[in-house]
């Protein structure tokens, strides 16, 4: 895949990998007990990580200095919950909020 990267691309891929964050969640992920060719792992690890930031989220217990960046959690968010309810997530959204 890299070869097939613009010199822009691989210089965002670049400036990702010296992120503070990418190298405190690599370092997070070499001790997880996830099998990434697991889907049943990569979904229990979704949901837990999903469901505890929605509760911090509901406590007020996250902030936003802009808006984009609540966008991009919120997003982020509901591709989990698609991916753990096996595409079904947005459908349960719209029963509940019916109800």
């Amino acid at each position: 895949m890299i070869e097939t990267m613009t010199t822009e691309q691989r210089q965002a891929v670049q400036d990702l990998m010296m992120s503070p964050t990418m190298s405190r969640l690599g370092a997070m992920a070499q001790s997880m007990p996830l099998n990434c060719s697991d889907l049943s792992d990569i979904k229990a690890g979704l949901s837990t990580s999903a469901l505890e930031i929605v509760r911090a989220l509901d406590a007020d217990r996250i902030h936003f200095d802009r808006p984009e960046d609540a966008a991009m959690l919120h997003g982020l968010l509901a591709v989990c919950f698609e991916v753990v309810l096996d595409g079904r997530f947005a459908a349960n959204a719209q029963v509940v909020r019916a109800s």
